[in-house]
């Protein structure tokens, strides 16, 4: 889809959540986009952070993602300051790039087979 085909569904405060999954009931450690309400700090909209998220910047004050409940929708996110903008996706890509969460990475790429030979 292009820059000019989206849609309006909600304003609030963009958050990401680190669960560290320190807890029986949450072993898998996982990131979460939530927007949420300005005041109460209700969730409007929240998605979890996977390989095929692929955020990126658009623009100074416009990021996307894919959807992790259909990847072939893609969420925008709009920021009314640059600077906050900018701290956003930073925080997004040190918390991917961390090892500790290597669920949000890629599938990594197999490495070639090695030939063993034994000895005779």
């Amino acid at each position: 889809s292009g820059e000019g085909d989206w849609e309006w569904k909600f304003t609030g405060i963009p958050v990401m959540l680190l669960d560290c999954g320190n807890t029986k009931n949450r072993e898998k450690r996982r990131l979460q986009f939530i927007l949420a309400e300005q005041g109460s700090g209700f969730p409007l909209f929240s998605d979890t952070v996977d390989n095929l998220t692929d955020y990126r910047c658009r623009t100074e004050t416009f990021h996307t993602f894919h959807f992790s409940k259909d990847h072939r929708v893609r969420v925008g996110l709009s920021f009314d300051d640059a600077m906050a903008a900018d701290d956003f996706l930073e925080s997004v890509q040190r918390l991917c790039n961390n090892p500790e969460n290597i669920c949000l990475k890629g599938p990594r790429r197999k490495a070639p087979a090695a030939k063993v030979r034994q000895p005779e």
